[in-house]
C-alpha cells in the first residue's frame, strides 16, 4: 500500500430519491428560456414527440444541478464544488417526468493531496443509469471533511 492509498478515505453517500414533475421541467424550462429561443423539448409534448427521444425528457443540466446538490448536502461546507474543482458527467439514457431517480455514491477524500474525488449516479426505478458525474475539487485546509464511519452532514430534500 502507497502512502496516498493509507492517506486516502472513503465514505458511501447517503441515497437520495428525487420524482421527476412536470412542474420542475417547467421551472427548469423558464430558465433556459432566458437564454434561447424556441421551441423546448422539455416542456411542449408535440415538438418533443418529433425529436430524438420521441417525447418528454429533463434536461441533462438539470440532473447534474440535483446530482451536485446531492452530494453537498452530505459533505462539511466548503469541502467540495468551489473554485478549483472539475466536474465530469455522462448522459445515458433520457429521464422524463413520473422517473423517480436515486442518486448514490462515493466521496474518497485523499488528505496528502488535499482533494476528494465524489463519484454519483442517478439511476431511474427501471435500475437505468441516467446519469453519472465525477468531481474532483481541493479540500479547503480549515474544512472538517467528513471521514468512514462519522456522519454524513444532515440532509434537506433538493
Amino acid at each position: 500500500m502507497t502512502q496516498s492509498q493509507a492517506d486516502a478515505q472513503t465514505l458511501r453517500l447517503e441515497p437520495r430519491e428525487w420524482t421527476v414533475e412536470m412542474e420542475d421541467l417547467q421551472s427548469f424550462a423558464a430558465l433556459l428560456e432566458q437564454r434561447t429561443s424556441g421551441t423546448n423539448p422539455h416542456v411542449d409534448e408535440a415538438y418533443a414527440a418529433t425529436q430524438i427521444f420521441g417525447g418528454l425528457f429533463v434536461d441533462g443540466n438539470q440532473v447534474v444541478t440535483k446530482l451536485v446538490h446531492w452530494i453537498t448536502d452530505q459533505l462539511p461546507p466548503g469541502a467540495v464544488v468551489e473554485a478549483g474543482s472539475t466536474i465530469r458527467a455522462r448522459f445515458r439514457n433520457p429521464t422524463r417526468p413520473g422517473d423517480t431517480l436515486t442518486f448514490d455514491g462515493t466521496v474518497e477524500f485523499d488528505e496528502a493531496r488535499a482533494n476528494a474525488t465524489i463519484e454519483g449516479r442517478a439511476t431511474s426505478q427501471a435500475g437505468k443509469v441516467v446519469a453519472t458525474i465525477v468531481v474532483e475539487t481541493p479540500i479547503p485546509a480549515d474544512s472538517t471533511a467528513a471521514a468512514p464511519g462519522s456522519s454524513a452532514r444532515e440532509t434537506h430534500d433538493a
